[in-house]
């Protein structure tokens, strides 16, 4: 299990703030505002809620 499986979106957002923008955007995509929502879920949560790929849920410029 990968370390950010265990990551909070808000740990993220903590860590890297420029990483609101892309959760904005990708939650548009899937129809669901993940900061609203899932803000205090695990990547593995959320990857296993919506079906994504953990490695999609990271922000590439981190």
């Amino acid at each position: 299990m990968s370390e950010l499986e265990n990551k909070t979106l808000l740990d993220i957002i903590i860590k890297y703030s420029e990483a609101q923008k892309f959760y904005r955007e990708l939650g548009e995509k899937i129809g669901v505002c993940l900061l609203c929502e899932e803000l205090f879920s695990t990547l593995l949560e959320i990857s296993q809620k919506y079906g994504l790929p953990i490695d999609e849920l990271f922000p590439e410029d981190r």
